[in-house]
């Protein structure tokens, strides 16, 4: 056995989670080997050896979706970005959904210059263009309280966003624990 076969054959080692012993390690000479090697090697990890893992893990978004969030069957797919199924209260809903996967999904990434913008200009710009019409004290307080309210509710709802790595329901699958203890 030489060299770039021991190599190969510790990289399969680790990316699959295997341990191929010395003897099976020889008899490996062409790809096609490898790949019988490996499909005979990996069915019997599984209970279900007929399903890809992404698939599996797919199915099982795809079914929290529809029985957690009320969401479409016909809507959920590999593709479709994960904001279409969180369309509330991000922070709450990303935690649910991480519950409901028992999944360490990553964090929300926080727009922070949208919440600044919206929490001061909003009820500054509302304060100053009642104060231009010349409406009385009173007004421009409440007016500046709605304003702030107003723009603290938008900044919830699109201030918090799914982090890069995590935009589509097909990004979610890493995060999966496997049933079988896999990766």
């Amino acid at each position: 056995m030489g060299l770039d076969t021991v190599e190969l054959v510790l990289a399969l080692e680790e990316d699959f989670g295997l341990e191929i012993p010395d003897k099976d390690a020889t008899g490996l000479t062409t790809p096609r080997q490898v790949a019988d090697y490996l499909f005979a090697r990996l069915e019997t990890r599984s209970d279900d050896a007929s399903g890809c893992l992404s698939q599996a893990g797919f199915y099982r978004i795809r079914a929290t979706l529809i029985r957690q969030f009320g969401a479409n069957r016909r809507d959920v797919k590999p593709e479709s970005p994960i904001r279409q199924f969180l369309p509330d209260d991000i922070r709450k809903q990303w935690r649910e959904l991480a519950a409901a996967l028992d999944a360490p999904l990553p964090g929300l990434r926080c727009k922070a210059q949208i919440g600044y913008s919206l929490g001061i200009g909003a009820p500054v710009i509302s304060v100053l263009l009642l104060r231009w019409s010349g409406s009385p004290g009173w007004l421009l307080i409440v007016g500046g309280l709605i304003a702030w309210i107003g723009a603290h509710r938008i900044a919830i709802r699109i201030g918090d966003q799914p982090p890069p790595e995590a935009k589509t329901l097909a990004d979610l699958i890493p995060f999966l624990r496997h049933p079988d203890g896999l990766p």
